[in-house]
């Protein structure tokens, strides 16, 4: 017969419990949209610290269907929900110097930048990719962009690969 602190105490540790991951001590920051967040989600699973920032009006994700019971609303999305599991999430208006300041000290703290704002960020903080390794020399940035860095769409900020060579 089992007693009552066996029972209280459980079977002990799940079977496939990784514990609290390899990641476990990362701190990741994500500007990201839909095409790039499912990154973050793979790093917050692994235990890393990911901190999702939005805008004030929140991030676009947020408007992405389908909601909890059929009712539209930024806390609602199911989609948002699902891919921004284990993440935090920190609201800046980056058009604010204090705000972008804010963001910098985030920065000086963190190991990853997931940048998939297609150049916004950059502008926002008035820091080339080449000003931004320097600053944070230790910072690994992973820019995220739709038709990369280089080549012929390189500046095309758009994410169909199906639009034609002459609306770039």
């Amino acid at each position: 017969m089992a007693t009552q602190a066996m029972i209280a105490a459980g079977p002990g540790e799940m079977m496939g419990n990784a514990g609290p991951g390899m990641l476990k001590g990362l701190r990741v920051i994500e500007v990201a949209d839909e095409r790039a967040e499912y990154t973050g989600l793979l790093l917050a699973g692994l235990g890393a610290e990911v901190i999702k920032i939005e805008p004030p009006e929140g991030n676009a994700t947020r408007r992405i269907g389908p909601f909890l019971e059929d009712q539209a609303g930024l806390e609602r999305s199911l989609f948002f929900w699902n891919y921004n599991r284990n993440k935090k999430s920190v609201v800046l208006d980056l058009r604010e110097a204090a705000a972008r300041e804010h963001l910098l000290r985030l920065l000086g703290g963190a190991d990853i930048l997931l940048d998939a704002s297609c150049g916004a960020l950059s502008e926002a903080l008035n820091l080339d990719r080449a000003a931004l390794n320097a600053r944070f020399p230790a910072l690994i940035t992973a820019r995220m962009t739709p038709f990369g860095d280089d080549g012929p769409w390189a500046q095309f900020k758009g994410s169909d690969p199906f639009i034609s060579r002459s609306a770039a």
